[in-house]
């Protein structure tokens, strides 16, 4: 049977059968344990409930001439999985071993704490409370170290250049100083409940969160301390782990917005390149348009100047064309921009992430500008060549276009 999991019907006889402990006579002494029936209790059915909970010895007697139960209650009288305690230290060994609560017991002499009374777990003594708090420690210590021994847990942790050991002592073996843990009405399971749940967790971050515990912890205790010492500043140190916790996720997140801001510098930064990258060759007309201004020089007639003209008049219309689809283009990529970072703009303004995000966003508005007044230029320039060519035409074939110009108004 195992006792941490008990059915409905078998938790409802080790209640009958504390009900029955209850109205009986017990003594501890000489290695044995005697229980003198009380009235109405059954020998042979005591002994049987007793054996079906633990207790294996083949000296397990019903003596109805002395109305007495005994055991014996050495190493090996009982079994493994048994609920039954002779004493308070004889619980204490067994679920120190296991190192978590043991959910069902009777102790049948509690000791002094009690007045030599049972204790069951129908209703937890103090001492029990303060053993179920030292074994979650004990536990959420052990899940944590680097090193585990039975008396002792060792971690480390980092301090400034160096690393700091930090030894935990369990003692295990010493109950007295476990009952002098902390007052009854101060004892809290929250804090280490929390705490365990969220260590034992199995997922990407364990380590982290083990390693900020450790940090938390080693904030309130020396180089080497005592469990009790931990247990006694619970409240501090889950108040520690938590601000830690959220100093750690604040840093992780602002290194994740960081990192989304640099990857939209880049993006954005690539796309003003494409389109400055374009610019630059429709720049390359210019060069064409200043050959074809002094073929103009050169050209003897009328008719092969208008065609230089003409060409120059296209060059002007597609670099124009092309630069305001470029500068459409722009006003939208601002756009963009504007919408992309607009959202750090909610945070403080002290912020590392409002800082950066500003910079950033700055940096690529300036670029854009940079580009915008690129494409002024560019179509400026344009038609600078194009006024350029239409004068040197001018001059180039002036009588000519005074006789056009005089025969069209004799016809006239």
């Amino acid at each position: 049977m195992n006792k941490d999991i008990l059915t409905q019907d078998e938790i409802k006889k080790l209640k009958y059968l504390f009900a029955q402990l209850s109205s009986c006579g017990i003594k501890i002494e000489g290695g044995w344990a005697e229980i003198s029936l009380g009235q109405n209790v059954n020998g042979e059915n005591l002994k049987e409930l007793l054996r079906t909970f633990g207790v294996k010895s083949e000296e397990l007697d019903y003596s109805s001439f002395h109305n007495l139960v005994s055991f014996p209650i050495k190493k090996g009288d009982l079994a493994e999985n048994t609920v039954i305690f002779p004493t308070l230290d004889s619980f204490w060994v067994k679920a120190s071993s296991l190192d978590h609560e043991l959910p069902y017991y009777i102790i049948l002499d509690g000791g002094e704490r009690v007045n030599n009374g049972m204790i069951s777990f129908l209703m937890p003594e103090p001492i029990i409370k303060k053993i179920n708090l030292f074994l979650k420690w004990s536990r959420l210590i052990n899940n944590i170290s680097r090193y585990s021994f039975y008396d002792k847990c060792i971690y480390y942790v980092p301090d400034k250049n160096n690393i700091k050991e930090v030894e935990i002592i369990i003692p295990s073996n010493n109950l007295s100083i476990i009952d002098e843990i902390v007052e009854i009405n101060k004892i809290n399971f929250d804090f280490v409940s929390e705490l365990l749940n969220i260590i034992e967790v199995d997922d990407v971050m364990t380590s982290e969160r083990q390693s900020i515990l450790r940090v938390a912890i080693s904030d309130f205790v020396d180089n080497k301390c005592v469990l009790t010492e931990i247990i006694e500043k619970d409240k501090q140190i889950y108040k520690r782990y938590k601000d830690l916790v959220d100093l750690y996720t604040k840093k992780f997140s602002i290194d994740k917005v960081l990192s989304e801001i640099e990857s939209k510098y880049i993006e954005y930064t690539s796309k003003i390149n494409d389109i400055i990258s374009s610019t630059q060759n429709k720049a390359y007309a210019i060069p064409g348009a200043l050959i074809a201004a002094s073929a103009l020089i050169k050209a003897g007639n009328l008719l092969i100047g208008s065609l230089v003209i003409i060409g120059l008049f296209m060059i002007f219309l597609i670099t124009f064309v092309s630069n305001q689809s470029y500068k459409d283009s722009l006003d939208e990529l601002n756009t963009s921009l504007e919408k992309s970072f607009k959202r750090f703009q909610i945070l403080e303004k002290r912020t590392q992430i409002y800082k950066e995000a500003g910079d950033t966003s700055t940096k690529l508005s300036d670029k854009i500008t940079k580009v915008k007044r690129r494409l002024i230029l560019v179509n400026a320039m344009n038609f600078i060549m194009l006024i350029v060519g239409g004068i040197v035409l001018y001059f180039n074939n002036q009588d000519e276009l005074y006789k056009i110009f005089f025969e069209k108004l004799s016809l006239s």
